[in-house]
């Protein structure tokens, strides 16, 4: 059986930033606690560190609420994700949705355009 974990760990780095190559000892890392923790090598490692927060992960490390600019937006593109699940076409949706956060919109953004895009 198939299990993905994943895990979002940031923090200041300092004003020298990170050296080169300083994702390998990272993925390192993790690919041996993970063969220690399952008896098998894992079968792919997607890292970087360009990652970012959601909104509501923000929220819960900066202890407060998520905006209200977030959840207005949530309850607009809801129902839309619930059209393209119904209609079986959530896979193109997220998939759209990635290639418009890659781009630098922005989540709520990105969500209704991808919808948008597939007539959901």
């Amino acid at each position: 059986m198939e299990k993905i974990w994943f895990c979002k760990l940031g923090g200041e780095v300092g004003t020298e930033g990170l050296p080169s190559g300083a994702d390998h000892p990272m993925r390192e890392a993790v690919s041996a606690t993970f063969q220690k923790l399952t008896g098998n090598a894992p079968a792919f490692i997607f890292s970087g560190w360009d990652g970012h927060l959601t909104e509501p992960e923000r929220a819960v490390h900066e202890n407060r609420e998520p905006s209200a600019v977030f959840e207005d937006a949530w309850h607009t593109v809801a129902p839309g994700l619930d059209r393209a699940i119904q209609r079986g076409r959530l896979a193109e949706v997220v998939l759209h949705f990635g290639d418009l956060r890659r781009m630098g919109f922005g989540t709520a953004v990105a969500i209704a355009e991808a919808l948008r895009h597939w007539d959901c």
